[in-house]
Order: C-alpha cells, then sequence, then structure tokens
C-alpha cells in the first residue's frame, strides 16, 4: 500500500435471516457454509480452508470469470478470527488482495441478535 492514498471508513450492513441467531452463528463455524458466504457465479474457487476458533485463520482464493469487470484476475481473502462468542458474535480481521497486490485490511464484528422472527 505504500505510495498510494489511505482511506479509513466504518459502515454496518444488517441482514435478517428466518433462523434464530444461533443457528446463523453456528453456520459460521461451518466451511462449506461459510464458503458459500463468498460464493457469486462471477468466481471460480481455487482454495478455501478456515479453522473457525480464537486464532484461527480464513483463506479464500478465486478467479473471476469471463464477463466480470475484473475477469482473470485472483482474489485472495486472509483473515483471523480474533474472538468468539457462541449464539453471539464474531470477531475477525481479514486482508484482500488483487493480483498479490493489497487492496484492503478490515477489522470486522458479526452480531448475532433476534429481531423477533428469526
Amino acid at each position: 500500500m505504500t505510495g498510494k492514498e489511505m482511506v479509513h471508513n466504518t459502515f454496518q450492513i444488517e441482514k435478517n435471516y428466518t433462523q434464530p441467531p444461533a443457528r446463523v452463528c453456528a453456520a459460521c463455524a461451518l466451511p462449506e457454509k461459510k464458503q458459500k458466504w463468498y460464493a457469486d457465479s462471477g468466481q471460480e474457487d481455487e482454495a478455501y480452508e478456515m479453522e473457525f476458533k480464537v486464532g484461527g485463520t480464513e483463506f479464500h482464493r478465486y478467479r473471476c470469470k469471463q464477463g466480470h469487470p475484473i475477469a482473470g484476475m485472483v482474489m485472495e481473502n486472509k483473515g483471523c478470527f480474533e474472538d468468539i462468542v457462541p449464539e453471539k458474535r464474531i470477531v475477525m480481521t481479514s486482508t484482500m488482495s488483487l493480483n498479490g497486490k493489497p487492496v484492503t485490511a478490515m477489522l470486522a464484528t458479526f452480531e448475532f441478535r433476534s429481531s423477533g422472527t428469526g
């Protein structure tokens, strides 16, 4: 990232599921479920690994398909689980690179709360 302007920002995404928070949180611990989070019809997965525990890592490498704005380019996500409170919260750090060049670094907190319907 040397020589590039740094942009710092905070944003919040809210997603409602029809399942209870405990079930949604538990699904995040299953590699076959979590990988689908990143899945998109515009990509071909090359590698995915996850060790869901505090200090555990997550790695995902994929190539964008033809027709995608960045077709042929390889994206990699590397993350580390910093805190896990079952049924409540997952905190992780993550970086993303595009063709081996870093493009983002983040701290993400996933909080699971009941909305009354799920």
